[in-house]
């Protein structure tokens, strides 16, 4: 799933605050879990779906993000409808899109600098522990945005494998995705440091990875490109 890159658009998603957002998201999230049943969840997908459209994010690109979550779907529903019954299964696989689909409107609704000013902002007060708040967020906005990076070179590297006729096994799988990540991340600290990247700054002394969405978007494009 490619969850994580900003979709520039003009919509009043796209213009509500960060924290407003990702603060909506957890309550939902947790909201979810508390309902059972499975007409109120394709409700609730319905009202996702319509957040999408209000967002104006590609059909396309969306279908792209969540196409291996179908088959996910599919097998939950099998499974419950020969354990237990098709109702169980349907209310947890309604409740996963609808939180991958909301997880997917916030952070294609939402900058990376944003998400970076929210989490410093949150995490002020580790200020007190000695613990730098800005490096922390950096930390986990880079984990958040190259799941999806790691989810398509491991999709990559199955299907080169495949067309080699390569037996399945999880070290021919590990070691070129271990490979090419270092690769990356390697191509990341440089682009952070073109940007003038200082760890040790503080978040209001300057803002150079204002850029940083089309930082990776480059970087992501570019590894595909090699393929």
């Amino acid at each position: 799933m490619a969850l994580g890159l900003y979709v520039p658009r003009r919509s009043p998603i796209h213009a509500l605050p960060a924290g407003v957002k990702v603060l909506g998201l957890g309550i939902a999230g947790m909201g979810l879990f508390f309902v059972q049943d499975w007409l109120i969840l394709l409700g609730v997908v319905g009202l996702v779906i319509t957040l999408m459209a209000i967002a104006h994010l590609p059909g396309r690109s969306i279908w792209q993000q969540l196409r291996p979550l179908v088959m996910i779907v599919l097998v939950i529903v099998a499974l419950h409808g020969v354990l237990t019954s098709w109702q169980i299964g349907l209310a947890i696989a309604l409740r996963l899109l609808a939180l991958v689909g909301l997880a997917i409107v916030v952070s294609s609704t939402t900058k990376v600098s944003d998400m970076l000013a929210l989490l410093e902002r949150w995490l002020s007060p580790l200020r007190h522990l000695g613990i730098n708040p800005a490096q922390v967020s950096l930390v986990i906005a880079i984990a958040i945005r190259f799941i999806p990076v790691l989810l398509e070179q491991l999709q990559a590297i199955q299907e080169a494998q495949q067309a080699r006729g390569c037996d399945r096994h999880p070290v021919r799988l590990l070691v070129p995705l271990l490979i090419r990540m270092l690769y990356l991340a390697r191509d990341l600290t440089d682009a952070l440091e073109a940007r003038g990247y200082d760890p040790q700054d503080s978040a209001e002394s300057s803002s150079p990875l204002s850029n940083e969405d089309e930082a990776i978007r480059k970087l992501y494009r570019t590894d595909h490109g090699a393929k």
